[in-house]
């Protein structure tokens, strides 16, 4: 109980920082206070922050959960059950190599100087005295994201539903989710009037 309690405080101060921050970013720049632009100056910061984490980290950790997850079949093949060993296998491969492949196809490429960073710096400033929120790399990214995490949130809440398991996992991921999803919803609409 005390665990729903801690994640629901964190996702109700999530929303609420995150309709803080559209209606600050709602505004031109030149009409933000000094308190607005120091928040949206941290904002940035932090976003600059997680996709360093997606580009040098996270890649890193989900190729050894699958390299973690693919010795965790061992014991599945030594006692014969070849059937959930080689599904296992085929999914930690497939999660390693298209992990190998996004990172050498996207995020490698959008480190500090490169052609990238400075783009999309350009876009942030151009956002950001425009008065647009923008949450996502792009819509199409934001759409993919929260298609991914609203998918993976039903499928975990099926299979916690079915199996018996805990429902705060799939919950939050579910939660996340939707929450992109209306995020998207609304930089997509203020992308498509400027």
């Amino acid at each position: 109980m005390v665990v729903w309690i801690v994640v629901g405080i964190v996702l109700l101060a999530s929303v609420v920082l995150i309709v803080v921050e559209g209606n600050v970013m709602r505004k031109p720049a030149a009409e933000r206070s000094s308190g607005e632009q120091r928040f949206i100056r941290a904002s940035r910061a932090v976003g600059r922050g997680q996709q360093a984490y997606a580009r040098v980290v996270a890649p890193w950790l989900v190729l050894g959960s699958a390299l973690v997850g693919l010795f965790a079949t061992v014991p599945l093949w030594m006692s014969g059950e070849t059937g959930v060993a080689i599904g296992l296998t085929v999914f930690f491969l497939v999660f390693a190599a298209g992990m190998l492949v996004f990172w050498a196809k996207v995020l490698r490429h959008r480190g500090p100087g490169s052609a990238w960073r400075a783009a999309e710096d350009e876009r942030i400033r151009s956002a950001d005295e425009a008065g647009r929120p923008r949450w996502f790399v792009s819509v199409k990214a934001g759409w993919a994201l929260s298609g991914m995490f609203t998918g993976l949130g039903v499928v975990f809440l099926v299979l916690a539903l079915t199996g018996g398991g805990s429902l705060l996992a799939p919950a939050v991921v579910l939660g996340v989710g939707l929450l992109f999803m209306v995020l998207v919803g609304i930089q997509q609409r203020v992308e498509a009037r400027k």
